[in-house]
């Protein structure tokens, strides 16, 4: 339809939901074919409506760590020069899960910080938790015998299942099972 209307910004965010719903399907592949269509289209429109987020999602759904890197660097360059606010918080989201995935527990923090940077001292449960979650898994992934460690990451998932944070879930899930 959006093609039919040439509605190249609504395009995009079309293609870019598509890729999240099959990277959550498990479909990698599928979904980084379409983060790259989607990132063709934000070049087309410009790149600071949904540019960042388009690259991000690529970075998470793509098997190759070189193809990844090269997105989330262009992703925060587009940040640095200013673009919406939605894709600071998406970037860092996704750059947190991709991290995760990796068990780059640095990179991880380094995601969750510059989160922290951006909100300032506006609390938001949506951000908190995000936040609070890129801190509890590297805890427990450096050391899974830390009690406290694992009583905030189960402090963390339990908020996550109250507030339906359902799609963050997993990687808590696989944290607590850890160690």
């Amino acid at each position: 339809l959006t093609r039919d209307l040439k509605t190249k910004r609504f395009e995009a965010i079309g293609l870019l939901n598509a890729s999240r719903c099959r990277y959550f399907r498990g479909e990698r592949a599928a979904a980084a074919e379409n983060a790259r269509e989607a990132i063709q289209t934000c070049r087309d429109t410009g790149m600071g409506f949904r540019g960042p987020g388009v690259r991000d999602l690529l970075a998470l759904s793509s098997d190759s760590e070189e193809e990844s890197t090269a997105a989330m660097a262009e992703a925060e360059a587009i940040l640095k020069k200013g673009c919406l606010g939605h894709n600071y918080f998406w970037l860092h989201r996704d750059g947190m899960e991709a991290c995760l995935e990796r068990r780059d527990w640095d990179g991880v923090e380094r995601h969750a910080a510059a989160l922290v940077e951006f909100v300032g001292q506006v609390s938001l449960p949506y951000t908190t938790f995000y936040i609070d979650r890129a801190r509890a898994i590297p805890a427990v992934g450096r050391n899974p015998d830390d009690d406290s460690a694992r009583a905030e990451l189960k402090r963390v998932r339990d908020y996550g299942a109250a507030t339906h944070m359902n799609a963050a879930l997993a990687a808590l899930d696989r944290a607590q099972a850890s160690g």
